[in-house]
């Protein structure tokens, strides 16, 4: 994807408005040749770092008092249920980071609570379970609506990115392509491992790759600058050139790297060969010119 085509796609996102996934149906219907999966990545990753710029703003003392107090209101005047799902979206904040606010500050009334980030925390995971039957409801709907943030969405994001590395692991056994897991390598003691390290590197597109990461998102400017630093540059310095799949796409201008030794595909590549193929090849050209 060109960045002006990603800039566009940006543009629209902001001017729509829209829940995620009603914004993900216009965007196909604009955009048709890009995929869902695509759309919606990009939307959750802008709206995180809006969320992230925006956290100070609501975790403010007054604020966080006002929050609390329409709470106590509501509940007083047997408002309809959902209505701090419905604050989070007047004061345009992720519905379970509303909910989680109220959640402490509410706990904190009873002094016989000790209240912890890690209670909190593991009380957003079991709503069910806090006594409080309606402040129970009202966060397990918080919950259940929020489309970029809470235990749900964790929960699918991680599944995703298992479901990726399942379908890059498919794709090097079909190719008969071994390779070392993560968890192999840092029992060997690296403290940072792509998903995958090649046993014998593997040529793509005439490039020598060593190691292959597996990303179930959209690579943009943030997001891949961000990855670079952290993980690809020490995976180069330890392991030598590798890939980097982003499975919804990336932004092509990002792709400036290769001869450093960090390439990237938004699919398994098909144009490759083996060490093995690459052998087979002299050992057919060295019989066939022995005759």
């Amino acid at each position: 994807m060109k960045n002006l085509t990603y800039e566009e796609i940006v543009s629209e996102i902001f001017k729509l408005k829209k829940r995620r996934d009603e914004c993900v149906e216009c965007l196909k219907l604009k955009f048709p040749s890009l995929s869902l999966g695509t759309f919606s990545s990009i939307y959750s990753q802008i709206y995180q770092r809006k969320t992230k710029k925006d956290f100070p703003k609501h975790h403010r003392k007054t604020t966080i008092a006002k929050y609390t107090q329409q709470y106590h209101i509501s509940i007083a005047n047997k408002d309809q249920e959902g209505f701090i799902c419905r604050l989070a979206e007047n004061v345009d904040f992720p519905p379970t980071l509303i909910a989680r606010i109220i959640l402490e500050e509410v706990f904190k009334e009873n002094p016989n609570l000790k209240v912890t980030k890690a209670f909190i925390t593991q009380c957003m995971k079991k709503s069910e379970e806090i006594p409080d039957k309606i402040l129970s409801r009202e966060i397990g709907i918080c919950i259940k609506n929020d489309q970029l943030c809470g235990p749900i969405i964790e929960s699918l994001k991680h599944e995703i990115g298992l479901k990726y590395e399942q379908v890059l692991h498919d794709c090097l056994k079909k190719q008969d392509i071994s390779y070392y897991h993560e968890d192999v390598l840092r029992k060997k003691g690296y403290d940072k491992t792509p998903d995958f390290k090649l046993v014998l590197p593997i040529l793509v597109d005439t490039h020598v790759i060593h190691w292959i990461e597996s990303k179930a998102l959209f690579g943009d400017h943030e997001s891949h600058s961000g990855y670079l630093e952290n993980q690809f540059w020490s995976y180069t310095n330890r392991f030598g050139p590798g890939l980097v799949i982003y499975w919804f796409g990336f932004i092509d201008e990002l792709d400036i790297n290769l001869e450093r030794g960090v390439m990237l595909k938004d699919e398994f590549p098909t144009n490759l060969m083996t060490l093995e193929s690459l052998l087979d090849d002299d050992y057919e050209n060295f019989s066939i010119a022995s005759f």
